[in-house]
């Protein structure tokens, strides 16, 4: 395990754009940390510069309180795992995962251990003979991850391993993953675009958007108390309903009670918090619904108001056109900066 501390690292295109602008985060011994964001916004430069695989232009990648900036990437003492898994075709699984150790001169029989130890660990002990091609993209998944764990490192960076899976497999995995790292106790760098992926398996999520940090916090404290209009949108499913404060006033969903003194020009509120009924109450504004799409236990729902809401509701509801009334509870608002 390992403390792991970033401070003020700049990296930019040989344009001169902009890739990572003043990122800084600390990461405690043990810690599974997710660096969350959309595709170009410098996440996984994040983790090849802390690899050695990349320099920062400025800043620095501290280790256990050592500055690593010079180190290469063997010396780090660390171990990455690769979306496209990056096994030796011609290897079959065993000597993939003892490869590492073979090349920093362990004595066999202690690799010997180590892999069998480590294949019984991810339940792959049948496989170690069989080539990669002769596996499944689960199955590869495992031996990826077989061979960062056999090497004992100080920190695991892990870019997008489930991204390949099908979606049964990855949720199954996704949960296997969590399981394995609290066990091994390692400290873990992950990086994904899938907000489930963060919310689930991470002590703490770092939001980034166009090279920079937006939020860095528990996974219920981001989602629950996003600082941007951003972390708003991009955590949830469906996504949180974000419009404009005056349009919302004039038809009525949002009062000026509510919004008081605050500066912000767009208020945002969750489509479960949003209040459903199908029956007139004080308090309530008439709305229609435009699509409702039931998924299983409960329903989506477009409405046609003034803004651009959906709502989550239990149970089924008739299609399109149907009215209802809503209500945003003042408690549930969150206000942004436009």
């Amino acid at each position: 395990m390992a403390h792991v501390e970033i401070k003020n690292i700049n990296k930019a295109f040989e344009t001169g754009k902009s890739i990572l602008s003043a990122v800084s985060f600390t990461i405690n011994d043990g810690e599974f940390v997710s660096l969350l964001g959309a595709s170009g916004c410098g996440k996984t430069t994040i983790l090849r510069i802390i690899a050695g695989l990349e320099t920062a232009d400025s800043g620095s990648v501290l280790i256990d309180g050592q500055d690593v900036g010079a180190a290469s990437p063997k010396d780090r003492d660390i171990a990455m795992v690769f979306q496209n898994y990056a096994l030796y075709p011609h290897l079959n699984v065993r000597e993939n995962i003892s490869m590492g150790l073979t090349l920093r001169k362990i004595a066999r029989p202690e690799i010997s251990r180590r892999v069998q130890e480590t294949a019984a660990l991810l339940g792959i002990e049948e496989y170690l003979d069989r080539r990669p091609s002769a596996l499944s993209g689960g199955q590869r998944q495992r031996v990826a991850l077989a061979r960062a764990l056999v090497r004992r490192p100080k920190v695991f960076l892990l870019d997008e391993p489930l991204s390949n899976l099908d979606a049964l497999l990855r949720d199954k995995t996704r949960s296997e993953l969590k399981l394995l790292f609290e066990r091994v106790k390692g400290t873990v760098i992950y990086v994904t675009h899938d907000q489930v992926e963060a919310m689930t398996m991470s002590s703490r999520i770092i939001v980034l958007n166009k090279g920079r940090i937006e939020q860095i916090g528990a996974p219920q404290e981001i989602y629950s108390k996003p600082r941007t209009a951003f972390v708003a949108s991009f955590l949830g499913t469906p996504s949180m309903n974000l419009f404009d404060v005056s349009k919302a006033i004039q038809c009525g969903l949002l009062s000026q009670t509510a919004f008081g003194s605050k500066s912000a020009l767009m208020a945002g509120i969750r489509p479960e918090e949003i209040l459903v009924s199908q029956r007139r109450q004080d308090g309530f504004v008439e709305v229609e619904i435009l699509v409702a799409e039931p998924t299983g236990a409960l329903t989506i729902l477009t409405l046609k108001t003034g803004v651009d809401l959906r709502a989550v509701v239990k149970g089924s509801f008739n299609n399109a056109r149907q009215k209802i009334w809503i209500s945003l509870p003042d408690q549930h608002l969150h206000f942004f900066p436009n």
